[in-house]
């Protein structure tokens, strides 16, 4: 996942880990009003905050096995909602 910073059109990379695992990567992306990053990591079967601060990811693991999110959506309590396999899963961070 890359940041532009649009004032010197320079980029900010940040990786998420990989257990190597299959293929994919970052698959549902949420942005919150307030500008946090959220997304889902198909393979490693997790939800993950951008801290951009600390130029990482802080991860939520599913508890379901091979869940494979792909798609999230924030509510506006700020739960966070994505797809499961055959369900819906959530996240109240």
């Amino acid at each position: 996942m890359h940041r532009l910073d649009p004032r010197t059109f320079t980029f900010t990379s940040y990786h998420a880990s990989s257990t190597g695992h299959g293929t994919g990567g970052l698959y549902g992306l949420v942005v919150t009003p307030a500008g946090d990053v959220w997304v889902t990591i198909l393979t490693e079967n997790m939800i993950a905050h951008l801290d951009g601060e600390a130029s990482r990811f802080v991860y939520y693991p599913i508890p379901t096995p091979g869940s494979e999110p792909l798609a999230m959506a924030m509510g506006p309590d700020h739960t966070l909602w994505f797809n499961e396999v055959d369900k819906l899963g959530m996240l109240r961070p």
